[in-house]
């Protein structure tokens, strides 16, 4: 007799492209660290701070030898980390260090960002950091008096430098981005210059570090040096230099959520995103008004927003509307959506959002409009929901949501009553039956879903292959069952 074990129907809904649901266990919804940097990727980071000036950070080992002539000094670079000190290099042959090169010597993507001051009095030119021989970064002074970022790899077969011009006796934020043979200078926060070259090295590579040398030291202070195992794009180099220390209108924490939404959502791509880190006024941002000291209302809807939501975005306490639909917002909504205690509109609807929907959003007693339609939500409805009993709309449409609370079933009616008709939420009681040595019988109830016809896809596999292959669909989405034919006898299958 054949073995059949069963494991789960999934059920598919004719609206564009068809989607594959299937029943899941309820999600564990896990709070995640509060960013406070960019540390994705982080292998390398040295702040020059006063109490532990060579040591990396990045917890990577690689911990600098200072030279006799290198000096730190309080002139700190404008981070939105508060270094306490920076290294000064001075026109010394040994004003330089040196660090190993663990968990970067290899790699072949990779992004070095730091805070440079060339002294104005500097005559030569002077080394800033290098990766082995693999990448030399100078400031190089012209005739003119500029001072020019220059960035070289010796290796290759074609060694011409990249460069760019700093800005003149003031602090410049560099990030340098190289990905294969393409080199992206970010000054300031803005792409300052971008040059691919033929591929081809020769020579040896050699491995480690060092910031200002020997030969050509720099006449400098340096600042804050981070080196990333991926290349950063242009929202991440915009916004690792931006200090919301400076914020006008609004709170450092307020500033710093707007931050982080611009970097999680890759800002520099959206449609609009006018004076964002720009300047120091975040109200003047593009759909950012402001009341009292906070953030009253973030509207940016329709406007290109890729990524996840930020939990820092929990920190603008004084929001009162919500608005970022039809973007491509991806990932699960944050517990932290539940500090907005004066949020009145929350509209997140027509984004590409999954996992469960969090059960602080209960908290969120002020909500009169709550939209979080098509988008990829499933799992059950959490009882805080009730909890928002003010709401004058509410539309949970064309998701996989689902509810048996008795008490939250007749609130969610009262408020949208065909709300359970949009969800395409697996079959329940379901069950297989042997009909013959090579066949199966399926049967479960049928969903509520009755917005258009549907239909029910049903996909198999054996534990040899743990690959699924479709064996049939249902004609629509009111049947009950479906017969499973053509199957091999003796042979064992899972089902889905």
């Amino acid at each position: 007799m054949n073995q059949f074990t069963y494991l789960k129907l999934s059920c598919r809904r004719l609206l564009g492209a068809a989607i594959l649901l299937a029943i899941l266990l309820p999600l564990l919804v896990v709070r995640p660290a509060h960013a406070q940097s960019i540390d994705e990727g982080l292998v390398g980071y040295w702040p020059f701070d006063a109490d532990n000036p060579a040591v990396d950070q990045s917890g990577n080992g690689n911990t600098a030898t200072l030279g006799s002539g290198l000096q730190l000094t309080t002139d700190v670079a404008p981070t939105v980390f508060a270094n306490s000190r920076a290294l000064l290099s001075t026109l010394n042959p040994n004003s330089y260090a040196t660090a190993p090169g663990n968990g970067i010597d290899n790699l072949a993507d990779y992004t070095v960002a730091f805070w440079l001051r060339v002294n104005s009095a500097a005559t030569a030119d002077g080394e800033v950091v290098a990766l082995g021989n693999r990448m030399v970064v100078q400031a190089r002074k012209l005739q003119s008096g500029q001072d020019v970022l220059s960035v070289r790899f010796p290796l290759r077969v074609f060694p011409y430098p990249v460069e760019a011009i700093l800005t003149s006796n003031g602090w410049n934020h560099v990030a340098i981005a190289i990905q294969g043979n393409q080199t992206t200078i970010y000054l300031n926060g803005q792409r300052a210059q971008n040059e691919t070259y033929l591929a081809g090295t020769s020579g040896t590579p050699s491995g480690g570090l060092s910031f200002s040398s020997p030969t050509a030291p720099l006449d400098g202070i340096l600042d804050d040096v981070r080196i990333y195992n991926r290349v950063l794009n242009a929202s991440e180099a915009a916004a690792l230099p931006y200090n919301c220390n400076n914020a006008q209108g609004v709170s450092a924490g307020e500033c710093q959520a707007l931050v982080n939404l611009f970097r999680n959502t890759d800002g520099m791509q959206w449609t609009d995103h006018t004076n964002w880190l720009q300047n120091d006024s975040p109200c003047t941002w593009f759909g950012v008004l402001c009341n009292n000291g906070h953030v009253f209302a973030l509207a940016l809807p329709q406007n290109n927003l890729r990524g996840a939501l930020p939990t820092a975005l929990g920190d603008l306490s004084g929001l009162v509307i919500l608005q970022l639909p039809n973007n491509q917002l991806t990932g699960e909504l944050p517990l932290e959506l539940g500090n907005f205690s004066q949020l009145q509109t929350l509209d997140l609807y027509g984004n590409q959002l999954r996992g469960q929907l969090p059960f602080t959003l209960g908290n969120l007693t002020q909500l009169t409009t709550l939209r979080l339609y098509n988008n990829q939500l499933r799992g059950p409805i959490p009882q805080q929901l009730g909890n928002l009993t003010g709401l004058l709309t509410l539309d949970l449409g064309y998701n996989m949501l689902a509810a048996d609370v008795p008490a939250l079933v007749n609130f969610l009616n009262a408020k949208q009553p065909n709300w359970a008709a949009t969800q395409t939420v697996p079959p329940t009681n379901l069950n297989a039956t042997i009909q013959a040595s090579t066949s199966i019988s399926l049967t479960w109830t049928p969903i509520a879903y009755t917005t258009d016809p549907g239909y029910y896809e049903v996909l198999s596999t054996t534990p040899a292959s743990g690959i699924y292959h479709a064996v049939g669909q249902s004609s629509n989405i009111s049947t009950t069952g479906y017969l499973v034919t053509g199957l091999t006898a003796g042979q064992t299958y899972s089902f889905v």
